[in-house]
C-alpha cells in the first residue's frame, strides 16, 4: 500500500486524536510513504530568493498520516521496520523563523 504525502488531504499541521487515518493497514503490512519535504512541497526547483517571502510558513514540517493499524488499539507499542530510503532529487535548507 502507497501513502502520498504530495495528497495535500494525506498531510497535517498539528497532532490531534482528531486527525482521521487516511488509510487502514494490516499488522505486518509492507507500505510505502512519499514523505513531503519539510516545505510540504511548497518549495520547487528553480525558485529564486525572491520567491522565498511566497511561502507559508504555518504550512512548513507537515506530517503525513495518521494510518490506522487494523487491531491496534490505544496504548500498544507499534515497532516499525525501515526498509529502504530514497530521497528526492532536490535539496534545500532554510531557517523559517
Amino acid at each position: 500500500m502507497n501513502f502520498d504525502g504530495f495528497k495535500k488531504r494525506n498531510v497535517h499541521f498539528s497532532w490531534s486524536p482528531e486527525n482521521m487515518p487516511i488509510g487502514k493497514i494490516e499488522h505486518g503490512s509492507e507500505v510505502t510513504l512519499n514523505i513531503p519535504d519539510a516545505s510540504t512541497n511548497q518549495i520547487k526547483y528553480g525558485m529564486s530568493v525572491e520567491d522565498l517571502p511566497k511561502i507559508d510558513n504555518s504550512k512548513f514540517d507537515g506530517a503525513l498520516g495518521p494510518i490506522e493499524i487494523i487491531g491496534a488499539k490505544i496504548g500498544n507499542a507499534v515497532e516499525v521496520e525501515l526498509l529502504e530510503i530514497k530521497t528526492g532529487s532536490v535539496g534545500m535548507e532554510c531557517d523559517h523563523r
